[in-house]
């Protein structure tokens, strides 16, 4: 597992996620905070962050916008545009060379990152249930 995290991290990157909050960015810390590694809820998506070792003291910029949802898409944008070839053609999946925390393009297309098991099987339901 550690050599397919490696490969998530485009060389030369200092930005581990980029992403909107949903909600207020206290409560999203804390859901981050709260979900234990391999848990579905209530916040899975920082997974790979939680990989890094001690998470005590993130840093953590954040601006107030009036449609977050589209500066994180352009964000996002800017950052897969800015890796240079090279260093994406050396990730795990060099067509998402997304920073390394980051699972998804905005709008759902997921980083084939090959990493299974992370995050609890999600319960079985039965007819009528």
């Amino acid at each position: 597992m550690c050599d397919r995290l490696e490969l998530m991290w485009p060389r030369g990157e200092s930005a581990v996620y980029i992403g909107r909050a949903g909600t207020s960015l206290s409560t999203r810390i804390g859901q981050f905070y709260r979900t234990r590694l391999w848990a579905r809820s209530p916040h899975a998506g920082g997974w790979p962050v939680k990989m890094l070792g001690d998470q005590r003291n993130p840093w953590v910029h954040y601006s107030p916008c009036a449609d977050p949802t589209l500066a994180e898409q352009l964000m996002v944008n800017a950052f897969v545009s800015g890796v240079p070839t090279l260093v994406s053609s050396a990730l795990v999946d060099p067509a998402a060379p997304l920073p390394f925390a980051n699972l998804e393009f905005p709008g759902g297309r997921r980083k084939r990152h090959g990493i299974s098991g992370v995050k609890e099987r999600r319960p079985e339901t039965t007819l009528g249930s």
